[in-house]
Parts: structure tokens; C-alpha cells; sequence
């Protein structure tokens, strides 16, 4: 009995013990994160202390309990002005929270005195972002002061289902999603954006004349077709390779395309009829399509006086190149792969215009006797020429 109650005073005096050690467990914590951007400088601290953070110093955090109110000040420079929170703040005055949870927060600070860039949207939906930050656009349109010969880097991005055609005034070019403009003065820049199926023109043009498909002969046929000359009348296309003939040089020129300078050309295909019969439709050869870097390309010419004139392959053609490996001839059609690199090249051109025709030019480094094709030509069947199909996107003229 003795030991029975020793051990229950023990038990006892371990309970009351227990009972004095404080809880480890405390209030929640949360952290508060503060980052300064904008294209001026300024500060921002916190009440209670624990946040100072300065333009250009890296983003500073401090931890608080819950429920504690905070309030973040900003303070601009003497050239800035305070332009805003971001984040978990919003508005121009002190940003009081209380914390129930970690809170992101960044001041924006623009200069004072400056040029104004002004970014606008048109077309379909889309956002344009700025670094530093200032910009933040979705429709309308947005300014940003900016220091004499600071350097602003825009991003556009298209919403859902449509894309980015491109910068289309001020001091951004071209279709890149970002582009760096540097202000040394009052400047406009405009992001365009387009919906790829219901913007786009398709535009099918066949071959309309006889020496509009033609191919010339890189060897000696006879005396009339020397190598360099133009058969411009051939009821048949020679790719690669015709017949005895031996090796030959493909044109194509395709009329009244009617595609305007500076239009994004999203897809673009030639397809061919197949010349009937085995021996039309030979081996594995490959071809290489490139366009005739011309605004005005003329239709092929056979010179009787001067046939060896390689008035097809003499022609300057475009950097762009596409390769194509035709699967067997024995379809109604043939149809390449995109050539929308070649035609954009043509359509980019300074003097390029609606009325420009379209040149195919057509090789191969591996064709002969035993891997080429042959396809209808105008000649034979105007309604089985070559068709050129093109779909791009220009915006509306203003």
C-alpha cells in the first residue's frame, strides 16, 4: 500500500509538472514578400518593421503572426513616382493586410519625367506585358513613362484559339512575341492579333498558260533542245527526270495570286495530277521547291534564234527551300508539303504586290532513269494544270 501511494504521489507531481512547461505549439506564422520594379526607383517598409526593400535590391521577405495588420508603405524618389501595387495590394495608398495567409505584393515605380511608350492591341484577343513592369494590356490600350534612352521589352501573348500576327507600328517589327524598344521619344507601339481559321484567305490559282509550265533540259536532246533550253508546250511535266531526255529544271507560274506585301502566309501546297502509267511514277526521287525572288517574274520563253538560254534555272530563286519525297503517282492527285517558307519569303519582299505572280521553281539531286514523275500539264488538261493553294492572313487596311 505504501508503494501503491508513492507511485501515485509521483504520478501526481508529474501532472502538475507537465501542466507548468509551456505549449511549444504558437501562433501561425505567415510571410510577407515585397519586390520593387517600374521603370523609376522608390522604397517600401513595413509597420511592424521587418520589410525595407529598394529598386534594384532583390525581392525581401519577413514573417508575421496571424492575424498581426501590416502595412506596406511606398515612397518614390525624387525623379519616380509611386504608379501602384501588384499582387495581393492594389491602388496608390499604403497596403494594410491582415495576415491569414503568405502575401505576394510588388510596387511599381515609374519615372517622373520621360517619354511616353504607348502600347495598343488590335485585332482579336490578346495581352501585352512590359519589363519593367507598367504594361499589363488586354484590350485599348496602355502608356508607360519611360526614361530618355531606357530600353522596354514587350510580350505579347494571344489568348485561346487565336495568334500573333505581329508588331505593326512604332518601334517593334516583325512577328517574334517579344520585342526590345528603346524610348528617346513620345512612341506608339501596336500588337496585332488574328484568329488562324476564320481570318485566313485561302487562295486556289491554277496554272493558266502553256509556257507557265515548263521544264528545261539540263542536257543535250537535239539540235532544237540544246542543254539550257525551254520546252514551254509539253502535254506533260517532267520532274527530275523526262524520259530519254535526261535531267530537267521545272517552272511553274501561277497568276493573280493576289496575296499583299507583308501578309503571313500560313499555308501554301502545289499539287500535281499524276501522269498515268508505271513508267511515269519511277523510284524514290526527291524534289526541291524554291520560289523566283522576283516582284514581276515573267512567264518561261523558248528562243528558237537562242535556245540554250536556261531561261528557268538561271533565275534567282529564295534562300527558303522546301523538300519533297512523293509518295506512289497513282492517285488522282499529288500534293506537296508546305511551302509556306518559300511563298512568305516572296510576299516579305520591298516590292512586292497583290498582281506579283508566284514562280515555282522545281530540282532534284537525285533523280534519273529510274526516280522521277511525270504530271499533266496545261497543255494537256487545263483543268489538271498544277494548283497552287495558298491561306494567309493580312489585316484589314485601315
Amino acid at each position: 500500500l505504501t508503494i501503491t501511494r508513492a507511485l501515485s504521489v509521483a504520478f501526481l507531481g508529474l501532472l502538475v509538472l507537465a501542466a507548468c512547461i509551456p505549449s511549444v505549439d504558437g501562433p501561425a506564422t505567415y510571410s510577407v514578400a515585397v519586390d520593387v520594379d517600374g521603370t523609376g526607383s522608390g522604397n517600401v517598409t513595413s509597420s511592424p518593421e521587418g520589410i525595407d526593400v529598394s529598386s534594384g535590391d532583390a525581392p525581401a521577405s519577413a514573417t508575421f503572426d496571424q492575424g498581426t495588420e501590416v502595412t506596406l508603405t511606398a515612397l518614390a524618389d525624387a525623379d519616380s513616382t509611386f504608379a501602384g501595387w501588384a499582387g495581393d495590394c492594389s491602388g496608390t495608398e499604403p497596403c494594410v493586410i491582415t495576415l491569414d495567409d503568405d502575401v505576394n505584393v510588388t510596387a511599381l515605380f515609374n519615372v517622373a519625367v520621360g517619354f511616353t511608350l504607348t502600347v495598343t492591341t488590335t485585332g482579336r484577343d490578346g495581352n501585352v506585358t512590359s519589363s519593367p513592369a507598367g504594361i499589363d494590356l488586354d484590350a485599348g490600350f496602355d502608356t508607360l513613362t519611360v526614361a530618355d534612352g531606357d530600353t522596354v521589352t514587350l510580350t505579347a501573348t494571344p489568348a485561346a484559339g487565336n495568334e500573333f500576327f505581329g508588331w505593326t507600328s512604332g518601334g517593334c517589327t516583325g512577328s517574334d512575341d517579344s520585342c526590345e524598344v528603346t524610348v528617346t521619344a513620345d512612341i506608339t507601339v501596336n500588337a496585332h492579333f488574328f484568329d488562324p481559321i476564320q481570318d485566313v484567305t485561302t487562295t486556289p490559282i491554277r496554272v493558266a498558260a502553256s509556257a507557265d509550265d515548263a521544264h528545261e533540259y539540263q542536257q543535250f536532246v537535239n539540235d532544237d533542245y540544246p542543254a539550257g533550253s525551254v520546252h514551254t508546250d509539253s502535254s506533260r511535266i517532267g520532274l527530275g527526270w523526262d524520259g530519254t531526255r535526261g535531267e530537267v529544271v521545272t517552272g511553274l507560274r501561277f497568276l493573280n495570286v493576289g496575296i499583299p506585301q507583308g501578309a503571313l502566309v500560313t499555308e501554301a501546297t502545289v499539287t500535281f495530277t499524276p501522269l498515268g502509267g508505271t513508267a511515269q511514277n519511277v523510284g524514290t526521287p526527291t524534289f526541291d521547291f524554291r520560289g523566283e525572288a522576283s516582284d514581276d517574274a515573267g512567264t518561261f520563253v523558248y528562243d528558237p534564234a537562242s535556245p540554250a538560254n536556261f531561261d528557268i534555272s538561271s533565275r534567282p530563286t529564295t534562300s527558303s527551300v522546301v523538300n519533297w519525297l512523293p509518295g506512289p503517282w497513282d492517285g488522282a492527285t499529288a500534293t506537296t508539303n508546305d511551302l509556306a517558307s518559300v511563298v512568305q519569303e516572296l510576299v516579305d519582299r520591298e516590292g512586292w504586290g497583290v498582281s506579283s505572280p508566284v514562280v515555282i521553281i522545281i530540282s532534284s539531286t537525285n533523280s534519273d532513269q529510274d526516280n522521277r514523275r511525270r504530271a499533266v500539264a496545261w497543255d494537256s488538261n487545263p483543268d489538271a494544270a498544277p494548283l497552287l493553294t495558298v491561306s494567309y492572313y493580312a489585316p484589314a487596311t485601315p
